[in-house]
């Protein structure tokens, strides 16, 4: 019986939660107490954002950004995708909600967002290997074609794809870093 009953008030808990996040009284990831810019200067390693940021320049970034403002499409941010590796630049291309398909291309694939055919900057689309479809169309199945709470598709500037989502998968809101306010 006393088990029941902390099954039953844990399941109301979370059923709460759920409610004031659906209401957006809570915000996952989101911090509202301190919006203070932290802002700190880097310098772009590797090629994956070219050509929107080219390697050697001297970016701004705040690291204080997402404790107030939700991700959105096409900012550029800084994601730490394992505790033991240097964070990795990306633009965010698709969040939550966001209807994701794949389309082929012959031996390529197209990453559609919301109806749209993904581009980089320089308006190409990107066009991701086999490998990449494998990896993206499990998420695809799994979530009905939507990106689940909490989770992006972030991709670099080459139009094949790079070290992003196309070999990582979606990433979680957790390992955002911080915006480029370049």
């Amino acid at each position: 019986m006393q088990t029941e009953r902390k099954i039953a008030l844990t399941i109301i808990i979370l059923l709460a939660i759920s409610l004031l996040v659906f209401l957006g009284f809570l915000k996952p990831g989101i911090k509202k107490d301190n919006c203070a810019p932290k802002i700190e200067t880097r310098i772009i390693r590797g090629t994956s954002m070219e050509p929107l940021l080219k390697e050697g320049t001297e970016v701004k970034i705040d690291f204080n950004y997402y404790a107030c403002h939700k991700p959105q499409p096409g900012e550029v941010i800084i994601y730490q995708y394992s505790p033991d590796k240097n964070p990795i630049i990306k633009n965010i291309k698709g969040i939550a909600g966001d209807s994701i398909e794949l389309k082929s291309m012959a031996d390529k694939w197209n990453i559609i967002i919301d109806g749209q055919i993904l581009r980089n900057s320089a308006g190409q689309e990107y066009a991701i290997d086999g490998k990449g479809y494998n990896l993206l169309s499990l998420y695809i199945k799994d979530y009905g074609n939507k990106i689940p709470a909490n989770s992006f598709l972030i991709m670099g500037d080459q139009p094949q794809g790079t070290f992003d989502s196309s070999m990582l998968g979606l990433v979680g809101i957790q390992g955002l870093l911080g915006k480029v306010i370049k």
